[in-house]
């Protein structure tokens, strides 16, 4: 048996033990009584850490020096604690007491408590990447909506000293510019089908809504906003949005390709003379030289259905955006598979990085400073998200078939598990799982 020496030292720095030294430690629990009730829960929280509880001395004619020594060592906070019970520990001090006694003279007493020098980190913080893509989201609809709704009011305020009916004129650019683009759509997809419906719907309530222009961008809004059909898997679905976006972009692009957008700056410089009470025929000798009155109602009018464009276009694309972080918290919850892989993935966040990166061109062209910031942070939110959600799904591997081999053998051999044989089948679109053909390349879930 190894003799207990009773000298110890921390630092460095020696001393002598006394009688009585302890640990301290258990578990941290938690009681919760409730109220008019026998019964309650002691919840476990996980293991104290431990204490150490020294009691030492130090001795001689030099007590006060050695003291002093070990004062200075403790008060450093950290070092290596040598104790004939506890062996040697790495420790931090967590409280120290010196006792000078005129009774016992050439002695100085400490009571001092340790604890473990843990190393470890505390668990990080992790962001919610989820949940700020989608605040993201909520504030770039809102900028966008806002924005458009002040061009319209700005364009409905000045065209009145141009047109003689100049609400009618602005219910008529609206309603060519919603015939133009949803009126010719084929309903190829479930999607636009919808949405030809809904802008018949705006259309016939025009006249009241162009007297609230936030609430046409709602509306035109709420046109392009994905809907979730009954009996549609995931992957369906969000294969069917990727074309609607397209289909509606090309629309839009068709639309507007042969028309001239008012610069921003004549028409921020109509705006302003406008609430400085100039009249008219200055503000157009001011700013817009050799334009009559009609061409300047008319460029207006133009005005606005460039705005509704652009709302449209960055509406689509944050959508389609949104719809994409909504199929991987599907995916990731295993209720459906429309996002299969860490490839995948990259696909699409390249797809969304370049609508998003066109549209917050298109808004800082326009100098809709608003509406740009809103997007730009969206765009970087849900980027985010999906390369930190992402790294949860599957790797993909790329394989030559030699021979013909049933879809769960082949993801057996090249996976060691054979759970997902089918979608190996859906994703390389075999027709009968049991022939994988030789000769062919396919993707493999890892």
């Amino acid at each position: 048996m190894t003799k207990i020496t009773g000298k110890g030292s921390f630092a460095g720095v020696p001393f002598l033990i006394e009688e009585s030294q302890s640990v301290d430690g258990g578990r941290r629990l938690v009681k919760h009584e409730y109220p008019l009730r026998d019964d309650g829960l002691n919840e476990d929280l996980g293991k104290k850490a431990r204490t150490y509880n020294v009691a030492c001395l130090v001795i001689g004619d030099d007590h006060i020096k050695q003291a002093e020594k070990l004062i200075e060592a403790l008060e450093k906070g950290k070092g290596e604690l040598k104790h004939p019970y506890f062996k040697r520990i790495e420790v931090r001090v967590e409280s120290y007491k010196a006792n000078y006694s005129t009774t016992h003279q050439r002695v100085t007493r400490f009571d001092i408590n340790f604890v473990d020098d843990i190393q470890e980190n505390a668990p990080k913080l992790a962001k919610n990447t989820q949940f700020s893509a989608l605040t993201e989201y909520a504030n770039a609809i809102n900028a966008l909506s806002e924005e458009f709704a002040q061009h319209v009011a700005d364009i409905n305020e000045f065209v009145d000293l141009l047109a003689d009916n100049p609400l009618s004129q602005l219910v008529d650019s609206m309603l060519s510019f919603i015939e133009g683009t949803f009126g010719a759509l084929n309903s190829v997809v479930a999607d636009i089908g919808s949405i030809k419906m809904e802008a018949e719907d705006v259309k016939n309530r025009m006249v009241s809504l162009i007297r609230s222009p936030r609430l046409l961008a709602q509306e035109l809004q709420g046109l392009v906003q994905f809907k979730q059909y009954k009996g549609m898997r995931s992957k369906q679905s969000l294969n069917e949005h990727a074309i609607t976006v397209s289909v509606i972009h090309n629309a839009v692009i068709e639309t507007t390709k042969s028309k001239t957008e008012m610069p921003k700056a004549m028409f921020d410089a109509i705006v302003n003379a406008k609430r400085n009470n100039i009249n008219a025929t200055d503000i157009l000798k001011r700013n817009a030289t050799g334009l009559h009155q009609k061409e300047i109602a008319q460029s207006l009018m133009t005005k606005a259905q460039f705005s509704c464009a652009r709302l449209v276009i960055s509406t689509l694309a944050v959508e389609y955006a949104k719809a994409v972080t909504e199929a991987l918290t599907d995916s990731l919850s295993h209720e459906v598979q429309a996002i299969e892989s860490k490839a995948d993935i990259k696909t699409l966040i390249d797809e969304i990085d370049l609508q998003l990166e066109q549209v917050i061109l298109d808004n800082a062209d326009a100098e809709n400073w608003q509406s740009y910031q809103a997007l730009e942070q969206f765009r970087l939110a849900v980027i985010s998200d999906l390369r930190t959600r992402g790294e949860q799904l599957s790797n993909v591997k790329s394989v030559h078939l030699t021979d013909t081999f049933p879809a769960l053998v082949v993801q057996y051999q090249h996976s060691g598990k054979s759970q997902k044989w089918q979608q190996l089948a859906q994703r390389n679109a075999i027709v009968h799982p049991l022939f994988c053909i030789g000769g062919n390349e396919i993707e493999v879930l890892q």
